[in-house]
């Protein structure tokens, strides 16, 4: 192998890495948003269930907000 075979198959290489370090982010950003927004759900319905009703409009226009 030549000097510039091995820097373009190193080049390919970082790219690949790259795209999955991205890849890895996108699915971490939407892990947190899903549970932002199961946590949010959760609170809504309790604060249904004890009669905070102003609370759980409030919230769900929070969760409005991020969808």
């Amino acid at each position: 192998m030549t000097y510039l075979d091995l820097f373009t198959d190193y080049k390919g290489k970082i790219k690949n890495l790259n795209k999955k370090i991205k890849k890895l982010n996108a699915e971490i950003i939407m892990n947190k948003r899903t549970t932002l927004i199961f946590r949010l759900k959760c609170l809504i319905q309790k604060c249904r269930q004890r009669g905070k009703f102003k609370l759980a409009i409030k919230l769900k226009d929070k969760l409005y907000k991020i969808k």
